[in-house]
């Protein structure tokens, strides 16, 4: 035997893994992962190929090419003195963990978006983890949401232009025949009634009854700031509202109902001030939805003269009512606080969800927190519950992942929360 020798480990796997200098190591996978530490003090640097930790994972000095993580990231070693000052940071050329990074002895948090620039990579990455070694990868989460693939189901898209807010109507008829499809001015328009000076209630705020009101306009003074804000509203047609912001509903006149699916790319507040119930359109009636002075044309066919919910064909030749979008009462990249609502519909919530007031009923499901790598659920005053639907055609979602779906629906789930 040799007097003196050299272990090169090409690959390292396990549960645990604990190692204080590595040289050059093809990859290092494992649960929890601790390398260029020993006893929490810092050793040699590390030279790593792919590092993955489903886990948290813990790391002192050297230099990364992959890094994908599970959980948090603790740069021990790490140093900061400003967004663009920092120093004794591992490096990665490319990774992104689904956790937070934290760096120093002290265990201090490194703001999100300077992962990149002190480490070279991506933090709070939802939907990220390399699962555990010998076992095929199988991430049973969906996708984050996002609604902007929803924005052409949408029949009336709310955003800022050039600091002015608009209304886009797309896919919208009036009882007669005239379609409404175009963009609006909030700031300076009209959409009291609709067609403008001689349609029936459109769209009126503010309790007030009398559609003519100066002070019935809705959305006039939003800015980015303030979001969409709605408030006593006494006229709003059924169908799919698309808000680029945030949205609060703060009551309805005369316990008035929402017939609408409600997608927003910021926090849905639906408040405890008096209101009706919010109903997606597949869970009310085609006479409220389709029959009314205004009707969404890419939800209900009216081709045999009565009114019906539109059907679309699933991969396997079946025929069901109502698209997907319709089933489904809010959808929102954000969080959502419900105060005692009655809804009709799936909720499908990008972070947390809270609760408020009275006892909040949901019929549908709930997905929480697929934006965020941990997500919390509020349950107060009153508490939750869950109505699960018996008709299987409502439990069919719409895809709100960056991938366009090629059906208008494909997936089917009860109730899924991340932890």
């Amino acid at each position: 035997m040799p007097d003196r020798f050299t272990l090169q480990a090409g690959s390292i796997f396990g549960g645990a893994i604990s190692a204080q200098g590595l040289a050059r190591t093809g990859q290092v996978w494992g649960h929890q992962v601790t390398v260029g530490l020993a006893n929490g003090g810092i050793t040699g640097g590390v030279n790593i190929g792919r590092l993955w930790s489903n886990g948290h994972l813990e790391i002192g000095t050297g230099t990364i090419d992959s890094l994908i993580g599970g959980g948090d990231l603790w740069a021990r070693a790490g140093g900061r003195s400003s967004p663009v000052s920092h120093w004794n940071f591992p490096r990665a050329a490319s990774g992104r963990i689904a956790g937070r990074v934290f760096y120093d002895a002290s265990r201090t948090q490194l703001p999100a978006d300077e992962s990149m620039a002190a480490i070279g990579i991506l933090s709070g990455q939802a939907g990220t983890s390399p699962g555990l070694p010998g076992i095929p990868y199988c991430d049973a989460r969906v996708k984050a949401v996002d609604v902007a693939p929803l924005k052409g189901q949408a029949n009336y898209v709310f955003e800022m232009q050039g600091g002015v807010p608009m209304l886009t109507i797309q896919n919208v008829r009036t009882a007669s025949g005239v379609s409404l499809d175009g963009s609006y001015n909030l700031a300076t328009g009209d959409v009291r009634r609709l067609p403008t000076g001689t349609g029936a209630p459109f769209m009126t705020c503010n309790w007030q009854t009398d559609p003519n009101s100066a002070q019935a306009h809705c959305f006039r003074n939003t800015t980015v700031a303030s979001g969409w804000n709605i408030t006593g509203l006494v006229s709003f047609p059924p169908g799919v509202a698309w808000f680029d912001g945030p949205v609060t509903v703060d009551g309805t006149q005369n316990g008035r109902d929402l017939v609408n699916t409600i997608i927003a790319t910021g926090r849905v507040n639906l408040t405890e001030a008096g209101h009706g119930d919010l109903v997606a359109p597949n869970f009310s009636t085609p006479q409220v939805v389709c029959g009314g002075d205004f009707w969404p044309t890419n939800l209900c066919d009216k081709s045999s003269g009565t009114p019906r919910f539109a059907t679309w064909t699933d991969e396997e030749g079946q025929v069901h009512v109502g698209l997907p979008i319709g089933n489904v009462a809010v959808v929102t990249e954000g969080a959502a606080r419900l105060a005692g609502w009655e809804i009709y519909g799936h909720l499908i919530l990008g972070r947390e969800l809270e609760t408020g007031a009275n006892v909040t009923v949901i019929h549908g499901t709930a997905t929480v927190g697929a934006n965020q790598a941990g997500s919390s659920t509020g349950v107060t005053q009153g508490g939750a519950q869950i109505v699960v639907p018996d008709n299987s055609d409502q439990m069919y979602l719409p895809n709100c992942d960056s991938t366009p779906p090629v059906l208008p629906g494909d997936a089917r789930v009860l109730w899924t929360r991340y932890l």
